[in-house]
């Protein structure tokens, strides 16, 4: 398996190559995008978030919550390095743990009596979800797109270093 500093790289080099092929299909808006969600894909996003990590240290003081993350899900498995499954079940993951955060958040408000700062949550919740809207659909699918690519191009680096070691622990076996 790669080290976490050849994962970097791998993430900032196939990040830069997917700009540049995405532009140059002349989409250089999509290209950003998909480049940004490669690197976080790659960085913040990637299958070792079940593993005490460099993709888990980035999320500084929020690394807390892959803690449940970690505890329900196998490194190496189909639900952290699965091509698929891997982002789909982080993504899905990260969003029902921000939505718990937040209505949590705002029902303590609520019920401490702190309506000002409850309906700021509430208000700065829905600006979030239509600035998200605003977004047009071909930068949304550029940016999964890259999440997507970042964390094909981690699995694939984990899988290949780990083929390439077995087939010389066979060929170093006498007989």
């Amino acid at each position: 398996m790669p080290s976490g500093r050849t994962h970097d790289r791998l993430a900032w080099w196939s990040s830069g190559a997917l700009f540049l092929f995405v532009g140059a299909w002349g989409r250089w808006d999509w290209a950003v995008w998909s480049a940004a969600g490669s690197l976080f894909g790659g960085l913040w996003f990637s299958g070792d978030l079940d593993t005490i990590s460099r993709p888990l240290k980035r999320w500084g003081l929020f690394a807390g919550i892959w803690r449940p993350y970690r505890a329900l899900v196998p490194h190496r498995g189909t639900h952290s390095h699965g091509l698929i499954w891997g982002p789909l079940f982080r993504s899905v993951y990260l969003a029902l743990v921000l939505v718990a955060i937040v209505m949590t958040f705002h029902a303590v408000c609520h019920l401490a009596g702190w309506q000002p700062l409850a309906s700021a949550v509430r208000q700065s919740t829905g600006d979030m979800l239509q600035a998200g809207a605003a977004v047009p659909a071909g930068g949304l699918a550029s940016l999964f797109a890259g999440i997507w690519f970042g964390n094909a191009v981690h699995s694939l680096s984990d899988w290949s270093v780990s083929g390439a070691k077995r087939l010389t622990k066979r060929r170093r076996r006498p007989g």
